[in-house]
């Protein structure tokens, strides 16, 4: 974030203006990591979002320990139209507030960790045609393979801890909405060129 200049920012703007580049990101704020003061990465995050917004990108949203600074952001500057929380590790209410905005929640290993009901209780929260599942490879490897460099396989143990979740948020029933055009609603509502 503290290398983000007018010069870089301009760069960025002309290869985020490609029609082959469908999203700004993974951007954000980390305050667990802390590896930007935290005024440099509110700045450096809201000018991906005003990016995303006029270039009409996806935003893939990197949220730690920043959820308010986050949405504070995300509705001060104006959101872009699709938006995505990578990895998502918030609480039940913090999956309703990212819903009610009509953005995505994207679900990885972590939601499989013994310690981790809070994440299950905001995935059983989440319509599944808000939901989307990531391996965020090789980071944050399911049950039970934590601790382990991730692979994209493994997204399918992270798939039946969703399924045995939403199964249960849902009594057993198919939650509508969800035909895996999760990923189209999100990132492929660009044309390709020829």
């Amino acid at each position: 974030a503290v290398a983000l200049d007018d010069r870089t920012l301009g760069e960025l703007r002309a290869l985020l203006a490609d029609p082959r580049v469908v999203a700004v990101g993974e951007t954000g704020l980390d305050y667990y990591r802390d590896h930007s003061p935290r005024e440099v990465q509110r700045a450096a995050f809201a000018a991906h979002v005003r990016l995303a917004r006029e270039l009409d990108k996806a935003l893939v949203v990197h949220n730690r320990e920043a959820f308010a600074d986050v949405l504070a952001i995300l509705d001060g500057e104006g959101a872009p139209e699709r938006v995505v929380f990578h990895c998502f590790t918030g609480d039940e209410r913090a999956a309703a507030r990212v819903v009610e905005a009509g953005w995505f929640v994207s679900f990885a290993g972590t939601v499989t960790f013994r310690n981790a009901p809070e994440q299950r209780a905001a995935c059983a929260a989440v319509p599944l045609d808000r939901m989307v599942l990531e391996t965020d490879s090789p980071f944050l490897s399911p049950h039970p393979y934590r601790g382990r460099p991730n692979r994209p396989g493994r997204v399918a143990v992270t798939a039946a801890t969703v399924a045995a979740v939403t199964s249960r948020a849902t009594g057993g029933r198919k939650a509508p909405g969800n035909d895996h055009g999760n990923i189209g609603a999100m990132f492929l509502s660009f044309h390709c060129p020829s």
